[in-house]
C-alpha cells in the first residue's frame, strides 16, 4: 500500500475528531513517524498556524524520508505510518520536572516533552521511552534523564546542533521552561485502516480497543505463541530473549524458563492448533527431555530424574514445570510416550518431600544430590503441587495425590495463602477437584480475597496477577456448585473480584507490542506480537510471554464459555437502600479530583449527559466535544438556576470554565470512561434484582410493562429516554439511586459484550428477532449471535427468558446454556414453557389465556395486538425466573397502558364523532410492522373503518426493498379502507398495492403533512381506527402532533 494512501486514510481520521472541529485555525504540532518493520521508526514533526498547513509541511518531510530510505536500500518494504498531533502542552521548568520524574515507575512517564516554545526540539512519548532517553538503569527505579541515550538519537531525529544546543541550555539552567505535551494519534498498517491511539491513562499510544472479545484474546495468542515458536532455535534451545530498546540479547539461561514456556507453547498449540507451533514444541520438548534432564538412581535404589539447571543445581521447581509440560503435551496429543520419564521425574519431587511435615526441599546439589538451599522461593512450592496433580490426573496414580495433601498439610500450617501466589492458586484449584475439601477451598479463597485491590491497582502488567485470578475463577465456580460450603463465598467480594478480573486481563495488553508501539524499538519485527515488562527496559524474555499467554489462553476460555460470575448466596431479600452519590464515592469510582471540595452533606442523584434529561441533584456531563467558547458563561447560568434546574455538579475534562461558577466541577481523564465506571460502581453497590430486556421489537414495552407489574412487590428503577447501549445504560444506572429493590434496563445489541458486563443481569429477557439494523449486523444470524451476548457476563445459575416462537431461538438456548443459565420460554410454540393457547379481540380489551406447567393464567389487557399479548408473556415469564407469585401481578397487566409511539391509542374529533389512532411510529422492523398489521386486522371493527399510515423500515440493509414488498400480503390481510403510505422504500408496496387498494404515497413526512392539512376529512372518520406505524426516522411520530394542530 503507498504511503499517500496511508496518509489519506490519517488525514481523514484527524479531519473527523471532534479535536479539530472549529479548530482548524489554531496552531498545531504534527508528528509523522514511519517504519519498514525491520528498523526504528523515522520521525519528523512539523509545526505551523494550522492543522492543515502543518499536515501538508509534515506530509512532505516523511514522503521525502521515505523516499531516501528507499533510494539507500533499493527495496520496498511494508510500511507503518503513524501521526500525532501534540495536545495538552503544559510548561514546567526543568527542575520542576526532574522532581516529577522521580516520582515515575522507570519507563511509565507516558508525556512528550518540549524544550522550545515552539516545540522545534520535541519527542513524543513513545521516542522518548523507546530509545531510553528517560531511563537511568537498572539500579534506577525512578525516571530520569538519560543524556547520553538522548544525544545518541538526536543525531539521528534531527538537522544540525541547533536540538543539543537547546537541551544542553536548559540542562545548564535548570530553572528553564520545558513543555510536557500529551498526543492523540492514529495508526495504518500496510491496509491503511486508520487505528485510532489512545492519549491518555494506562493505554497511552496503543490503538483504541473495546470491551475484549473471544477473538482479541486469539489474536494476541496467536502472536506471542508464534514469538516463542521463533525464539526455539534448531538445536530445540530458545533464545532467552532481547532489550528492545537497543536490539540486544539477554545472554543468559534458564532451564526451568525453558521448561515453562514450553508449557504455555503447548497450551496456546491446544487452542491454535498451528503446524508450525507444533514443530517448535516438538523440538523444546526434544531438547528438555535429551539434554536437560537427567536419570537419576536414589539412593532407596528407585529410578527418578531431576531438570538440571546452570549452577549445577536441581530445583524443585524445575521439576515441577517439566511435570506440567509433559502432561499437557500427554493430554492434547493423546500419547503416553512420556509417561515413564514424568513418573521419574515426579519419584525424585517426592524424595525431596519430608514424609513428617510435608514440606519439600527447595534445591540440591546435582552431583550428589545433596541438600544446597531447604527454601529458596514459595513460588516452587506451588509449583511442585500443580505439577503433581496434574499428573495425577492423567495417571491417576494416588501416590502423587498423597504427596499434595501431604504437602499442604504444610502449606495450610504455615499459612503460604499469604503469600498470593498464582502457582499456589492453580495447585488448590486443580487439587478441589479430587478432593473438594472445606480447608483447601478456604485456603484458596485466602490466596485471593485480600489482593484484589492489589490485583486492580497494580502499575505493572504483573501477568502472573491474572493466572492468579483465572484459577480463583474455577474454584470459586466449584464452590458455587457445593451447597454446603456456600457460606465460603461469603468471605471474598465477588463484585471486586470480576471486577479485578476483567481489569487486570485487559490491562495485560498495557504490555503488548503492538505494531504502533513495537515500531519505535531497534528491531520491530523482532518483537512485535509479543509481550513485555515495562519497567525491565521493554525487556521481552520467554518467561515473561509464557506468563501473559498461560493467563490469556485461561481468559480466552472464560470468554468463550460466556465469562460466567459466581454469586453470593441469595439472602433473604435485604431492604432497598439509597445508593446516592457523595464526593468521595463520586471521585473514588470515576478516579476523578474535585477541583474545589463539595460541601459536607453534598450529595447527587445521579448523572445525565444533556440537560434534556435532566432530573433534580444530577450532575451534568461535558464532554469536550459538547465543550464551546461559551461554557463558563453557560456554567453561570446553570448556577443561577432554580433548585430543580440546576446540576450538582459538573464532570469535565478540562475544568477551567468552571471554576467559581458557584457548581463544583470533577475532573477526570475521559467523561465517558468516567460515565462507564459510575455505571459499574452502583451496579456493584446495588443489592436487589436486574433484569436486562433486548429483542428486535417490544424492549421498550417490556421494560415498561415488567417495571409496572414489579412494583407490587417494590420499587423499582427502570430505563429513561431508550438509552439502551454502553454509556446510556451507564448513565441510566448511575442516576438509579433511589431505594429500589429491582431494575429493568434496556439493552441494545450495540456493543452488547460491554452492554452485559455493565448490566450484569440476573435475568435476561429476548423478546423476539426479526431484520432490524442489518446495515450494522448482517444475517439474521449474525444479528441472533450478538444479541445473545446478552449472556456473557451473567452468573451461572441466572435465567434467560427467550421468546420461543422466534427465528434461531436454539443460538440463544446454547448460548444461554453455555453461561449454565436456566431457560424459561414463552409463546405460541408447542415447547414453550408459558404457552399461549388463546387470546380474543374484544371492543376495549384483550383477553388472554395461557398456561405454565399446571397452571393457568387468565387475563385482559389494554393493551392492542397479538404482539402486546406476546409481550405480556415474556413478563409473566420474568416474574416466574424471578420465583414471584405471577399471579399476583395479572390486575397490573390489565391497568397497564402502552408507551408513547410504542401502539399507545389516542382519540382525535372528526365530524360528528372521533376516531383511534394506534400510535406506533417510534420504531419499525418487519416483525413488529407485520405484528402491528395483524393487530389491525383483529380488530372487532368492520373493514370500512381500518386506515393504514405507513412509513419506512430503516437500517434493513441490502433486502430493504424486499422486506417492504413482503408487506404486502399482511396490508390485504388488514382489509383496510384506506392506506396511506410514506418514504422511498414504501413506493414499492405503493406500486403492488395501487390497483388493489385505495392508496397514497409520499416521498417523506412533510409533503405527507401538507397533504394532511388538505384532506384530514378525507382520509379519517367517525368511528375508525389509525395505525400509524413507521421508523422513527421517516417523522411519521409528529403526526398526533399535526393532527392536534390542524
Amino acid at each position: 500500500m503507498p504511503l499517500s494512501q496511508q496518509l489519506l486514510a490519517a488525514h481523514a481520521f484527524f479531519r473527523q475528531t471532534a479535536r479539530l472541529a472549529g479548530d482548524d485555525t489554531q496552531p498545531c504540532t504534527l508528528f509523522f513517524s514511519i517504519s519498514d518493520t525491520r528498523q526504528r521508526a523515522h520521525t519528523v514533526h512539523s509545526s505551523a498556524s494550522s492543522f492543515e498547513q502543518a499536515w501538508t509541511c509534515g506530509a512532505r518531510q516523511i514522503e521525502e524520508k521515505l523516499r531516501s530510505l528507499v533510494a539507500r536500500s533499493g527495496e520496498h518494504l511494508p510500511l507503518w505510518l503513524r501521526v500525532e498531533r501534540a495536545i495538552n502542552i503544559t510548561p514546567i521548568t526543568w527542575v520542576a520536572l526532574t522532581e516529577r520524574l522521580q516520582r515515575y515507575k522507570r519507563n511509565y512517564f507516558r508525556r512528550g516533552i518540549a524544550f522550545d516554545t515552539q516545540l522545534e526540539c520535541a519527542l513524543t512519548e513513545q521516542e522518548l521511552n523507546a530509545n531510553a532517553i528517560l531511563y537511568g538503569g537498572a539500579q534506577c527505579p525512578h525516571a530520569t534523564f538519560n543524556s547520553g541515550n538522548f544525544a545518541v538519537y538526536a543525531k539521528r531525529r534531527f538537522t544540525g546542533n541547533a536540538t543539543s544546543a537547546a537541551v544542553q541550555r536548559v540542562l545548564d539552567q535548570p530553572e528553564s521552561t520545558v513543555y510536557l505535551f500529551d498526543t492523540t494519534g492514529v495508526f495504518c498498517a500496510e491496509d491503511a485502516i486508520a487505528y485510532p491511539l489512545n492519549s491518555t491513562g494506562a493505554e497511552t499510544g496503543w490503538r483504541h480497543l473495546a470491551a475484549l472479545t473471544p477473538d482479541t484474546i486469539r489474536s494476541t495468542i496467536e502472536t506471542a505463541s508464534d514469538y516463542l515458536g521463533r525464539q526455539v532455535q534448531t538445536s530445540g534451545q530458545f533464545i532467552y530473549g532481547y532489550f528492545p530498546c537497543f536490539d540486544r540479547p539477554i545472554n543468559t539461561y534458564n532451564t526451568l524458563r525453558h521448561a515453562s514456556s514450553t508449557y504455555s507453547m503447548i497450551e496456546a498449540w491446544a487452542l491454535t492448533e498451528d503446524e508450525t507451533l507444533k514443530t517448535a514444541i516438538d523440538r523444546a520438548l526434544g531438547y528438555l527431555t535429551q539434554v536437560l534432564i537427567k536419570p537419576y538412581t536414589l539412593p532407596d535404589g528407585s529410578a527418578a530424574a531431576f531438570l538440571l539447571d546452570t549452577g549445577n543445581e536441581i530445583k524443585l521447581g524445575g521439576n515441577a514445570v517439566c511435570l506440567l509440560a509433559l502432561v499437557k503435551y500427554s493430554e492434547v496429543t493423546g500419547s503416553d510416550h512420556y509417561l515413564p520419564l514424568l513418573e521419574a521425574l515426579a519419584n525424585g519431587m517426592a524424595w525431596m518431600q519430608d514424609p513428617a511435615s510435608g514440606a519439600f526441599v527447595h534445591v540440591l546439589n546435582a552431583h550428589d544430590l545433596s541438600v544446597k538451599e531447604p527454601f529458596r522461593i514459595i513460588y516452587y512450592d506451588g509449583e511442585a503441587a500443580f505439577g503433581l496433580i496434574r499428573l495425577y490426573a492423567l495417571s491417576r496414580n494416588e501416590r502423587w495425590l498423597g504427596v499434595v495433601e501431604k504437602a499442604f498439610d504444610y502449606f495450610i500450617l504455615k499459612e503460604h495463602w499469604r503469600e498470593h501466589d498464582h502457582w499456589l492458586s492453580y495447585c488448590v484449584n486443580e487439587l478441589t477437584r479430587y478432593r473438594p475439601d472445606e480447608k483447601y477451598f478456604r485456603f484458596g479463597l485466602s490466596n485471593v480475597a485480600g489482593y484484589l485491590g492489589f490485583v486492580q491497582q497494580r502499575i505493572t502488567t504483573f501477568p502472573t496477577l491474572l493466572e492468579l485470578m483465572m484459577a480463583a475463577q474455577q474454584m470459586l465456580a466449584r464452590i458455587e456448585q457445593l451447597p454446603a460450603l456456600h457460606p465460603l463465598l461469603k468471605e471474598i467480594d465477588l463484585g471486586a473480584f470480576y471486577t479485578a478480573l476483567h481489569h487486570r486481563a485487559r490491562y495485560l495488553l498495557n504490555g503488548y507490542f503492538w505494531p504502533e508501539m513495537a515500531m519505535f524499538m531497534r528491531n520491530p519485527a523482532r518483537i512485535v506480537g509479543a509481550f513485555f515488562i515495562r519497567h525491565h527496559a521493554f525487556r521481552v524474555r520467554i518467561d515473561d510471554v509464557e506468563h501473559y499467554l498461560s493467563g490469556l489462553i485461561a481468559y480466552h476460555r472464560y470468554l468463550e464459555a460466556g465469562a460466567p460470575q459466581v454469586q453470593s448466596p441469595v439472602e433473604p431479600q435485604a431492604p432497598a437502600q439509597d445508593l446516592s452519590w457523595d464526593a468521595t464515592s463520586l471521585a473514588n469510582a470515576t478516579q476523578g479530583t474535585w477541583t474545589e471540595q463539595p460541601e459536607a452533606n453534598w450529595r447527587a442523584s445521579g448523572l445525565v449527559p444533556s440537560m434534556l434529561y435532566f432530573k433534580p441533584l444530577r450532575m451534568l456531563s461535558r464532554h469536550p466535544s459538547k465543550v464551546k467558547p461559551n461554557e463558563a458563561r453557560l456554567a453561570r447560568i446553570w448556577a443561577s438556576a432554580a433548585p430543580e434546574r440546576r446540576p450538582s455538579a459538573f464532570l469535565c475534562v478540562d475544568p477551567t470554565p468552571y471554576q467559581n461558577c458557584g457548581i463544583p466541577a470533577l475532573h477526570v481523564a475521559d467523561t465517558q470512561e468516567a460515565m462507564l465506571q459510575m455505571g459499574r460502581a452502583i451496579r456493584q453497590r446495588f443489592a436487589g434484582k436486574v433484569v436486562g430486556v433486548t429483542g428486535s421489537f417490544g424492549k421498550t414495552t417490556v421494560v415498561a410493562m415488567l417495571a409496572h407489574a414489579l412494583r407490587h412487590w417494590g420499587p423499582v428503577g427502570q430505563t429513561e429516554a431508550n438509552a439502551n447501549l454502553p454509556h446510556g445504560i451507564a448513565w441510566n444506572m448511575a442516576s438509579l439511586t433511589a431505594p429500589n429493590l429491582f431494575w429493568v434496563l434496556e439493552m441494545a445489541v450495540g456493543r452488547m459484550p460491554i452492554n452485559s458486563e455493565l448490566v450484569r443481569p440476573h435475568i435476561a429477557v429476548v423478546t423476539g428477532l426479526a431484520p432490524a439494523h442489518l446495515e450494522y449486523h448482517g444475517t439474521l444470524h449474525n444479528l441472533a449471535r450478538k444479541k445473545s451476548a446478552i449472556f456473557s457476563a451473567m452468573a451461572p445459575g441466572g435465567h434467560a427468558v427467550l421468546c420461543r416462537d422466534m427465528p434461531f431461538y436454539e443460538v440463544f438456548a446454547k448460548a444461554a446454556n453455555t453461561a449454565q443459565l436456566q431457560i424459561i420460554s414463552f409463546g405460541e410454540h408447542p415447547q414453550a414453557d408459558l404457552q399461549l393457547q388463546g387470546w380474543r379481540s374484544e371492543a376495549d380489551q384483550v383477553g388472554v389465556h395461557a398456561r405454565h406447567a399446571e397452571h393457568t393464567f387468565e387475563f385482559t389487557l389494554k393493551a392492542r395486538g397479538k404482539h402486546m399479548v406476546i409481550n405480556a408473556l415474556a413478563v409473566l415469564a420474568t416474574l416466574l425466573a424471578a420465583g414471584l407469585e405471577a399471579r399476583e401481578a395479572l390486575h397490573l397487566l390489565t391497568e397497564f397502558t402502552p408507551v408513547e409511539g410504542r401502539g399507545d391509542v389516542q382519540s382525535f374529533s372528526c365530524g360528528e364523532g372521533q376516531f383511534q389512532l394506534i400510535n406506533d411510529a417510534y420504531n419499525a422492523n418487519p416483525g413488529s410492522m407485520q405484528a402491528a398489521l395483524q393487530s389491525v386486522a383483529d380488530l372487532p371493527v368492520a373493514p370500512s373503518q381500518r386506515v393504514l399510515v405507513l412509513g419506512d423500515m430503516l437500517e434493513l440493509g441490502p433486502d430493504s426493498q424486499r422486506y417492504h414488498l413482503q408487506l404486502a400480503e399482511h396490508v390485504r390481510n388488514a382489509s383496510p379502507r384506506h392506506v396511506v403510505l410514506c418514504g422511498p422504500y414504501m413506493q414499492g408496496l405503493y406500486h403492488a398495492l395501487r390497483d388493489e387498494l385505495p392508496v397514497l404515497w409520499f416521498e417523506h413526512a412533510q409533503a405527507l403533512n401538507e397533504a394532511l392539512l388538505e384532506q384530514r376529512a378525507h382520509w379519517f372518520a367517525p368511528g375508525d381506527w389509525v395505525l400509524v406505524k413507521s421508523s422513527g426516522g421517516t417523522g411519521l411520530s409528529q403526526l398526533s402532533t399535526w393532527l392536534t394542530a390542524s
